[in-house]
Formats: structure tokens, C-alpha cells, sequence
């Protein structure tokens, strides 16, 4: 009887190990986390209920501490709100840029004279609303189109000019919608806080003659910010020379000659084209130049009633 009672037992006791062993493999990851979560002293404490001691009470505390210092600054920035800036184009126009630095050479001078030279420029007014200062890094030309008129009647001389516009065109290089020209140019301007600013942008060609007739200019016009914002300013027309500031329409050469000049020089044809480029320019969106509308008004002057 005592050795029967003996197998009993241990037969007993290593079915009980054996189902131990099966309910530990057949939990479910879930259950087996929320039992080591259950271990956590706090978290016991909360479920069952009870008195606290003093490790969960600290524990607890260090807790909250740690909730709070991740939660209060994102409610803080929600609530209080960041200062940032908030710009806006306020107005945007096209005008002479005068006394731009130069410098004239004559043919075969090795030795550049220095003068003042007169161009186009973007007038640029900002707005910013924000609470921060705002920072214009760069300005973006994107030309989709660049032109020569035709120098119809011819000039004396030669004199090339070169002046140091904020963007230089190069004159050699074809521009079309197809095939545009990308200008960067970098810049810092700053516009304080709840303030209105302004500034301007001259353009002009790598080079000029004395004999040449202007270009015209079509592009895009774009401001970029260093947080990465944009300011589109939208398509711009505009005539591209240099001539010395003196000459206060030494840029327009339509307006000294008459339809009888040009019936007598047979130019009528010359100035035809020209004019056709000048309405091209002028039927294009957005901004046009007071020099582009006035060249256009003496081109129509001279070719409408000359037909």
C-alpha cells in the first residue's frame, strides 16, 4: 500500500508540472504582456486598489513629471502660438533703375571709361503681418523669353557698355518658353515683424552697344524665404538695356524718327517687325514696363498710319 501511494503521487505531481508548461506556451503574446505590465508596482496598485507605498508614490510622481515635461510644450506652442512671420507681396512695379555702375569701352580702347548707366528694375513692397522677421534669401528669374529688336536705323559708334545690374542676362544664349533661363540671385533682406519694407531688383544684359536696340524680357518672378516659403510675383514684361542715364530716353531710338525717315530709308519694314515683337510683348499676362509701353506706343505711332 505505501509504495502504491508513493507512485501516485509523483504521477500526480508531474501531470500538474506538465499542465503548468502547456498554459505558459499557449498564452497569447497580449496576455503575456499584460501580466509583466501587471508587475509593474503602480500599475497593480491601481488595478486591485489598496494602499500606495512609498517606492510606487515616487514612482508615480516621477511619472507625471516625465508626462508633463513631453505634453507641455506641444500644448504650450498650440496654445500660445509661435511667433513666425507671415509675408505678402504688397505691390510690385517695374521702373528705371538710375545711376547703375558701368562701365563704356570704344573699339580698340583697352582702357574702360567709368559712367553711370540707366536700366529696368523690379520695385518690390512687402508686407510682413507675422510676430518674427522675415528673410528673403534669394530671388528667382525664370525667362521664358528674350529678345533683340531689330536696330533698324543703325547707330554711330560702337561704344560697348557693361553695368553692374543685380541680374545679368547673357546676350548669347537662346531663351524660349521651351527652353527658359534660370537666374538666381542671392540676397538677405530682411522685413521686421508687423512692418512694410521694400527694395529693388535691376536687370539688364551682360553687355550693351551703343548701336544695339533694347530686348525685351519676359519671366517669372519668384522670392524665397529661408523657412522655405515662396512669393510668387507672377509674369513680368520688360525692356532690357543700358544706356548712360544722361540720356533720359536715349533707350527709346523710335522716338527721334518720323514715317517720312522711314519711307525715305526704307526702315518701315524694320520698325514693322519691331513693332510686332513689341504687341507680342505687350498681349503677354502680368507686369509690363513703362518703357516697354512707351517704345510699343511709338512703334504703332510710326507703323499704323505709314500703311
Amino acid at each position: 500500500m505505501g509504495g502504491n501511494s508513493g507512485r501516485v503521487r509523483n504521477v500526480t505531481a508531474r501531470s500538474k508540472s506538465k499542465k503548468q508548461f502547456q498554459s505558459a506556451a499557449t498564452r497569447s503574446p497580449k496576455q503575456s504582456r499584460s501580466r509583466i505590465f501587471y508587475r509593474v508596482p503602480v500599475i497593480r496598485v491601481l488595478h486591485q486598489g489598496g494602499d500606495w507605498s512609498r517606492p510606487d508614490t515616487l514612482t508615480a510622481i516621477g511619472l507625471v513629471v516625465a508626462i508633463a515635461a513631453i505634453v507641455a510644450p506641444t500644448l504650450l506652442s498650440i496654445f500660445s502660438g509661435t511667433p513666425s512671420p507671415e509675408l505678402k507681396v504688397e505691390e510690385v512695379q517695374i521702373a528705371l533703375a538710375n545711376n547703375v555702375d558701368a562701365s563704356a569701352q570704344m573699339p580698340g580702347n583697352t582702357v574702360p571709361q567709368s559712367e553711370k548707366d540707366t536700366g529696368s528694375a523690379i520695385d518690390i513692397t512687402l508686407r510682413n503681418s507675422g510676430d518674427a522677421p522675415a528673410l528673403i534669401v534669394k530671388a528667382v528669374f525664370s525667362f521664358v523669353r528674350a529678345t533683340q529688336l531689330y536696330s533698324c536705323p543703325g547707330g554711330a559708334g560702337d561704344i560697348v557698355s557693361t553695368a553692374e545690374y543685380d541680374v545679368k542676362v547673357p546676350i548669347a544664349k537662346p531663351v524660349t518658353a521651351n527652353n527658359p533661363l534660370v537666374l538666381h540671385r542671392d540676397m538677405r533682406f530682411v522685413v521686421n515683424a508687423n512692418s512694410i519694407d521694400r527694395f529693388r531688383i535691376s536687370v539688364g544684359p551682360t553687355q550693351f552697344s551703343s548701336a544695339s536696340w533694347p530686348w525685351i524680357y519676359e519671366f517669372n518672378l519668384s522670392l524665397a524665404e529661408d523657412n522655405g516659403q515662396s512669393l510668387d510675383l507672377g509674369p513680368m514684361s520688360a525692356l532690357g538695356f543700358s544706356q548712360p542715364s544722361a540720356g533720359l530716353q536715349s533707350w527709346d531710338p523710335l522716338h527721334r524718327l518720323t514715317q517720312t525717315q522711314l519711307l525715305d530709308t526704307n526702315q518701315l519694314a524694320c520698325v514693322t517687325r519691331d513693332a510686332a515683337e513689341l504687341s507680342h510683348a505687350m498681349e503677354n499676362p502680368g507686369l509690363h514696363s513703362p518703357e516697354l509701353r512707351t517704345m510699343y506706343r511709338e512703334a504703332e505711332r510710326l507703323t499704323t498710319l505709314a500703311h
